[in-house]
């Protein structure tokens, strides 16, 4: 049996329709056997949708579009956060090499370690400062 999709304003129109028809003494079994659902699906749709009315229904369908975008947003957040602690941690290139004086010198420091906010935030290249050898 090829599957259906019923919009959110059909599911609910059915659970009314079934509501009516149970009103009339028919069983759940009879009453899904006249809407074409499978008794399952009805059980199903009662949960997520029983006590919804069509406008509820369509603002229910509108907040879990709306939750589906900003996953998807927080989720190419992260990528691009997961991203720049690569970049901030990678060890120099070994083009620094040809460059002038200052700029090999620039390199060193970046590689002696990240910035206190990057290795605070998991950064494996950072390395501290021996603070006891200092005396």
């Amino acid at each position: 049996m090829p599957r259906k999709r019923y919009s959110v304003e059909q599911i609910v129109a059915k659970l009314r329709e079934a509501e009516k028809l149970k009103e009339q003494g028919l069983t759940i079994p009879q009453t899904c056997k006249r809407l074409g659902i499978s008794d399952q699906t009805f059980y199903r749709w009662r949960i997520k949708y029983g006590a919804l009315k069509e406008d509820e229904a369509q603002r229910l369908l509108a907040l879990e579009q709306e939750n589906a975008r900003l996953k998807k947003i927080v989720a190419e957040q992260a990528l691009d956060i997961s991203m720049l602690k690569d970049v901030a941690c990678a060890p120099p290139s070994s083009t620094a090499s040809s460059h002038s004086a200052a700029a090999r010198k620039a390199a060193n420091a970046r590689s002696n370690g990240c910035s206190r906010s990057t290795r605070l935030a998991g950064c494996s290249a950072a390395r501290s400062t021996p603070s006891s050898q200092t005396h």
